[in-house]
């Protein structure tokens, strides 16, 4: 997977990338595909396929979620919630405001699963 498309996060993000058909199914796919892989392997720690499946917020492991429902496995919301907030911290270098990440996290993760990280997230000593 090249920088641009590791760098896609959204169907909208996909859709307007100038990627080739082939490489927009495989982006879209991605997570499907690298959970089967997982899978097979006899020594993954319990569970990691799950994670990678749903690491976009989708259960089936295709496109990305818009919005997240009650279907991810509790490890994935966690995982969910740590990328973004890493990710964050990459891109900004050094611009970053806790109270704004938190805030901006409330909103676009608002059911009650996610917002229950979300408070133990806040509560952590950075």
């Amino acid at each position: 997977m090249s920088d641009e498309q590791a760098m896609i996060y959204t169907e909208a993000e996909l859709k307007a990338s100038k990627l080739s058909t082939k490489e927009k199914e495989h982006v879209s796919k991605h997570a499907q595909i690298a959970a089967e892989i997982v899978q097979k392997y006899p020594h993954a720690p319990m569970g990691s396929d799950v994670i990678i499946r749903q690491h976009h917020g989708v259960p089936h492991g295709i496109g990305f979620a818009e919005n997240f429902t009650a279907n991810l496995s509790q490890m994935t919301i966690v995982f969910i919630l740590a990328e973004n907030f890493v990710d964050i911290l990459i891109r900004e270098e050094g611009n970053f405001d806790l109270n704004t990440k938190i805030n901006e996290m409330r909103e676009r993760f608002s059911t009650q699963r996610f917002q229950k990280i979300i408070d133990i997230l806040e509560s952590l000593t950075l």
